[in-house]
Parts: structure tokens; sequence; C-alpha cells
């Protein structure tokens, strides 16, 4: 489709081969790099060669328009003239790809990283590439509709209106951005890769599937530190832990809350025989319990082995970065 509208532009295959070439040592040396760095191919990632086909067919077309027809000096001339508004226009947008290569998520990272690298190659390119094929295999100057729509008609109607309408055009672009603007506050960060799927994908409904049969997915903790107030095994303490796993295993995001109160209910209700799993009272029963529970391996991750710090294990159901520091702040 870029083929085919810088063809139906310039009515010349050699200026789509010119733009493609740009375009494809671009997205070669990108991919290459990648390649051999290791760099796997992330759902981010694999907008890069979309991204710069569209730049260099854009910082191509610029010296195609100014070098159709010319040759020798005039071409020169002419593309000594467009050669600074491109490399700043290609400086500008690597340094935009920069900014986003310092956010700590490797998948953005790496579009940040590796999308600079493209645009600068094919900043290169357009730079030098595009001027010696256009000595060597000039491309010759065709009026076709769409040049003569773009660079006569359009500009002579956009130009009458920015003279005598220039009060109205202003003010309407001021209304747009303050009605848009209030949607602003309404942006949402999605960081759930699942919920960037369709609802009826089969990815989507087998993550859907594996998180019910989990009771929750994504593994959170809340360490309870004792300091120097004694062991966080004191039977107060137990209660509190248990009272705040309640409190939190009723929030809607979460799924699953296990702590130390649970094993000490289960093997206290299977001593007194009590349906309702009691929690034990009494700090010396307590740790006659917690002696039995040592050879259990899964004891580890929710107590430490002096007694000074205890863990709550919580599956949320919703891996989105908002669910999240909702239940932290709960």
């Amino acid at each position: 489709l870029v083929g085919a509208l810088i063809f139906a532009a310039f009515r010349s295959l050699r200026s789509v081969v010119i733009c493609l070439v740009v375009s494809g040592a671009g997205c070669w040396i990108t991919a290459g790099a990648m390649g051999a760095l290791g760099v796997r191919v992330t759902i981010a990632t694999v907008l890069l060669p979309s991204i710069l086909l569209a730049l260099g067919s854009a910082y191509s077309m610029h010296f195609l328009s100014a070098g159709c027809g010319k040759s020798g000096e005039d071409l020169e001339f002419a593309l000594r003239r467009v050669a600074l508004p491109v490399a700043l226009s290609g400086l500008t947008t690597a340094i935009g790809f920069v900014a986003i290569s310092v956010v700590r998520i490797d998948a953005v990272r790496e579009i940040g990283t590796y999308g600079a690298l493209g645009v600068l190659v094919v900043l290169a390119c357009s730079l030098s590439a595009v001027p010696a094929l256009l000595g060597l295999w000039p491309v010759a100057r065709h009026g076709t509709w769409l040049r003569r729509w773009l660079g006569e008609r359009a500009p002579g109607v956009l130009c009458n209106l920015v003279v005598k309408r220039r009060r109205v055009l202003l003010a309407l672009w001021a209304v747009a951005l303050l009605v848009v603007g209030i949607g602003i506050d309404r942006i949402k960060v999605e960081t759930d890769v699942i919920k960037w799927f369709p609802r009826d994908d089969p990815i989507r409904h087998s993550y859907e599937e594996i998180r019910s049969r989990l009771s929750g997915i994504s593994p959170m903790n809340v360490v309870i530190e004792a300091g120097t107030a004694g062991a966080v095994t004191a039977a107060d303490v137990v209660e509190a832990i248990d009272r705040l796993s309640s409190d939190l295993q009723s929030l809607p995001e979460v799924g699953k809350v296990i702590s130390l109160a649970d094993p000490l209910r289960q093997l206290h209700g299977g001593f007194t025989q009590d349906p309702k799993n009691p929690l034990p009272t009494g700090d010396s029963l307590i740790e006659q319990y917690l002696l039995l529970l040592e050879t259990k391996p899964y004891l580890r991750d929710l107590l430490t082995s002096d007694r000074t710090a205890a863990n709550i294990l919580l599956r949320v159901d919703d891996n989105g970065s908002d669910a999240l520091l909702h239940v932290k702040r709960e």
C-alpha cells in the first residue's frame, strides 16, 4: 500500500524502490542487531517494522519531491535544502524513542532502544543512499493528480482558510482541545497483557480458566514484622494476622489468601475435632503446633525460623497495576 501511494504520487517505480530500500535497511539492521544480541520479538517490538517503513518512506519522499526532474548541480542544491529538516526530524524522533528506553519494563525499553537505532539507521540511509541513488538513477517529474491536489489545491484552500478565518480556526481548535481534554482524566494504563487480546480469543479463555482454577493468578506478599515487640507467633498477633487475612479475602480483586493462621486452624481443628477450625489460644499451644509443622516445606513461606516475621500470601485475580495497587493500599 505504501508502494502504491508512492507510485501514485511520482508515477515511477524507481521512487518506490528508493523508499523501500531505505525502510528495508532500517528494518534489516535493527532486526539483525536484536537477533545478534538475543533479544526476542515481543508484542511491542513487533510494531517496529511498520514504524520504520513509515519513517523511511517519509524521509525519502522529502528528497524525492525536491529532486524530481533535476540533475547535476540543480539536484545537489535541491537536496541540500531538505537535508536539514529531514535530519532534525529524524533526530527528534530518535530522542523520543530514547525517552521510552528508560522505562523499567523490558518490552517497552526494547522498543525504545531498538526504535531509536532503527530511526538513526533510516535517517543515515535517507541522507546518504537516497541522494546517491537519485544521482545515479534520476526520477523524472510527472504531474500526477495526487501531487497536483496535495501540492496546489489543498494548500491553496488551507492558506485561504488560515488567512480569512484564522480566529475562527483557532477558536475551533481551542474548543476541540477542551472537549477532548475532559477525557484525559479518564485514561487508564492497562498493564495486564492478557486484556490486550479479544474476550473470545483462545489465549484469553485459557488464561481465565487457569485463573479460576487457581483462585487468583498474580502473587502478592504482605510481610508482618515483629521488630523489637517479640515474636509474630504470639496468640494476639496470630489472631490479628487472621483478621487481616479475612479482610483481604473479602476484596473483589483477591482470589485466595493464605497465612500462618490457616495451618494452625486446620491442625487445632483436627485435634479438637471442631469442624469450625478455631484458632488455638495461648502462645505455648501455638509453639507446639509449629513444632509439628516445621517438617512441612510450605511453613518457610509463611514464617521465618526465628519467628520475627510472617508472610501473608495473596493470589490476585487481576494482573493490572491499578488492581494490584488497590490491594496494596487496602
